[in-house]
């Protein structure tokens, strides 16, 4: 299907979302439920995957735009 594929270290996605490298997964999740509020309604375990997720998705948006 001719996907790209790419790979990122949390340091390059902690810097996309939060603007350091060094923050703590906490950081990046709350980050993201400012601009998310819905993820409120996620349970706290699935919340975490989530916000992984949706992390990696913006850092890939960052990085190839």
């Amino acid at each position: 299907h001719s996907l790209e594929i790419a790979e990122f270290a949390p340091r390059e996605v902690k810097q996309a979302i939060v603007g350091s490298g060094s923050a703590q997964k906490e950081d990046v999740a709350l980050m993201l439920l400012r601009m998310f509020p819905q993820l409120q309604n996620y349970a706290e375990s699935l919340r975490n995957d989530v916000t992984d997720a949706i992390a990696i998705g913006i850092c890939g948006m960052c990085l190839f735009n």
